[in-house]
């Protein structure tokens, strides 16, 4: 695989992301560690990086919520065991 210099990563420009919310569910399913809920500082940071919107990340929520991927209780949102084999996926 060819590698890139300086000098074509100084010429990168930004470009819309043009993820599916599909794609965005599994990157979103890796901010999780399995037992844990999702920690506030984890996902603003993942959010941040990524600049994500946050309507994106409802709707990546719902979308995990609906195949059963991650669960939502009182103390917060975790994954299941289903959504950290999904997650194996990338």
């Amino acid at each position: 695989m060819p590698g890139i210099t300086l000098d074509e990563i100084q010429r990168m420009q930004d470009e819309d992301a043009k993820a599916s919310v599909d794609d965005l569910v599994i990157y979103f399913l890796n901010v999780f560690e399995k037992g844990k809920p999702l920690d506030r500082d984890e996902l603003d940071h993942w959010r941040f990086l990524n600049r994500i919107k946050v309507a994106r990340i409802k709707d990546a929520v719902e979308t995990a919520l609906n195949y059963g991927w991650i669960t939502s209780t009182d103390q917060g949102l975790f994954i299941t065991d289903e959504g950290l084999r999904k997650a194996d996926e990338r």
